[in-house]
């Protein structure tokens, strides 16, 4: 009798052990599978032409290095981009996207604080982005407000769009002039992710 209370007690010890390994790696698998299922599936390398002194350079960058990188030209012509440039929105669309982007009037009567303007130094925006709308293959892919809210004195001449692949597009904007300029860049692919880079000269 005694040996089978002690059996009977190492089994329930071996028991709980090996639940708590289940259990310990259960939740490693879901942290994992979390991970992979949140990280975004967007170019990890982008090409561009640096320009430096009288001579350019075709490189292969970390998309992530790109604030390091000031005077250069995305390096993507391999397909062709349509643009329309209406007086509030411009239109950049091929057979496989269509991208619109659209400005207004800034309200003077709403108040501003310090920050929440890209473009402006101290003072209320003439124009702001209003919005930025997106189709992939006729798709819409909904961006989010946060993205472009704070995009102020938009400059339609400057702004670009490149088609990296089937899957994927750069949205490049030079806003304002002067002390206020800076360049927002958006990475965005057919899945509706996206990653906003905003650069100053």
């Amino acid at each position: 009798m005694k040996y089978f209370f002690l059996s009977f007690i190492l089994s329930l010890l071996l028991f709980s052990c090996e639940s708590k390994k289940k259990d310990t790696k259960r939740e490693i698998r879901e942290v994992i599978d979390k991970d992979v299922i949140t990280e975004k599936q967007l170019p990890k390398k982008i090409n561009i032409k640096y320009f430096e002194e009288e001579s350019a350079i075709d490189i292969l960058i970390d998309r992530e290095e790109l604030k390091t990188y000031l005077d250069f030209e995305f390096n993507y012509d391999k397909f062709e981009v349509r643009k329309e440039n209406n007086k509030d929105q411009i239109s950049y669309y091929n057979k496989n996207f269509k991208v619109f982007i659209s400005k207004k009037i800034y309200d003077k009567s709403q108040k501003v604080n310090d920050g929440d303007y890209y473009g402006v130094n101290y003072d209320t925006p003439n124009e702001v982005v209003s919005s930025v709308e997106i189709l992939f293959k006729d798709q819409k892919i909904g961006l989010d407000k946060v993205y472009f809210k704070d995009l102020a004195e938009p400059d339609f001449t400057r702004s670009n769009v490149y088609q990296i692949d089937d899957k994927n597009i750069i949205i490049e904007m030079n806003n304002s002039d002067g002390a206020g300029g800076y360049a927002a860049y958006f990475f965005i692919n057919n899945k509706g992710e996206v990653e906003r880079y905003i650069v100053f000269p």
